[in-house]
């Protein structure tokens, strides 16, 4: 059986077998290939110490970085570091940045700033190309990026470029709150769901009620007008006047004789009502009568028209229009003599019937 000897880093092999690439690859596989502060020291943080003696001033506090070829580097005491400042009422862009140097098979880290020409504005400053080098055998690591005027002041944004990463009980506890917020926002969402739920299904129950109230409502409408219908019978024929009077024919006089009321619509459009409901018992045919009203015209002049219309004989088929009289606009009136009627505005009546 074949075998191939594999690298051992943390265990004893009797010689020295650990280098720093093997070390690096486990920092790899632990943060990745960003360039990263550990929580621990303070992080590497800034502080701008402003115009000392013609320069700028920086302090970068101790902490413990990785870069992006998984090597570590450390700042234990806090490190001074200067910067050159713009010309009086200028702005310069400075990076502050780690360089991680390799020649042969020796490497070294340094900590350096790396700045552009004045500028006269600030935002022609910021928008100055990146001064980082990373050309072999160095390769830059910006820390910081901000932009200062003659004074050391800093006047934009102070930009972190490496991202600080949390301890493991850190991201343990974040991991396990996150966890738990997720679990309390899944019931919150399930309990409004659940009442959606409710509120849907009532809506529903609601609404099929609605439907079902409205529903028998129509139905019972269709049956009162059905009935109504039944009720109401129109006759087709249409009765022409004469000197006052018109006849029924057999069918139209059997209807009136079954019918409680009867509808006259004449043919200028005016009606009148004959209410022949009950028993008349010692009433006789002619004391049955109505009257109509409708514009008219007499001697040529408009005017408003009044008329009774009356059963004439007892087997209800003959009527006549009496008592004619005509008002004028000032209020003057005119009767009209018994069995004048050359005047009457309609010529013809339709006759309706409600049982």
């Amino acid at each position: 059986m074949a075998s191939v000897d594999l690298n051992i880093i943390t265990g004893r092999t009797g010689a020295a077998h650990v280098a720093s690439e093997d070390d690096a690859a486990i920092w790899r596989g632990l943060v990745g290939n960003d360039n990263v502060v550990l929580f621990t020291d303070n992080q590497l943080a800034l502080t701008n110490n402003g115009k000392q003696n013609g320069v700028g001033n920086l302090t970068i506090a101790g902490g413990v970085f990785c870069i992006k070829s998984g090597h570590m580097g450390r700042i234990g005491n806090p490190k001074q570091i200067t910067y050159d400042l713009p010309n009086e009422g200028s702005y310069r862009r400075t990076l502050v940045v780690i360089r991680y140097t390799i020649n042969s098979t020796i490497e070294s880290m340094s900590l350096l700033t790396l700045q552009n020409a004045s500028a006269n504005d600030a935002s022609s400053a910021s928008a100055a190309a990146s001064l980082s080098v990373s050309t072999v055998p160095s390769t830059d690591y910006v820390l910081y990026d901000f932009v200062c005027n003659s004074n050391g002041i800093i006047t934009s944004t102070l930009q972190t470029r490496l991202t600080v990463i949390d301890t493991i009980p850190i991201l343990r506890a974040a991991i396990t709150n996150e966890a738990a917020a997720r679990v309390a926002a899944d019931n919150t969402l399930q309990t409004n769901i659940n009442t959606v739920d409710g509120r849907v299904t009532a809506e529903a129950t609601a609404r099929s009620n609605a439907d079902s109230t409205l529903q028998s409502g129509v139905n019972t409408n269709a049956g009162n007008i059905t009935t109504l219908q039944n009720k109401v019978s129109a006759k087709s024929n249409v009765f022409n006047i004469s000197n006052g009077r018109f006849s029924l024919d057999t069918e139209a006089k059997q209807r009136l004789n079954n019918s409680a009321l009867c509808v006259f619509t004449f043919s200028n459009g005016a009606t009148a009502i004959l209410n022949k409901s009950g028993n008349p018992g010692s009433v006789t045919y002619s004391d049955y009568y109505t009257y109509v009203v409708c514009p008219a015209s007499h001697s040529n002049t408009d005017c408003l028209m009044t008329a009774r219309i009356r059963v004439i004989n007892a087997a209800f088929e003959s009527f006549e229009i009496d008592n004619i009289r005509f008002y004028g606009r000032w209020g003057t009136s005119y009767s009209v003599a018994s069995g004048s009627t050359s005047e009457l505005p309609f010529s013809s009546v339709r006759l309706s019937f409600i049982n």
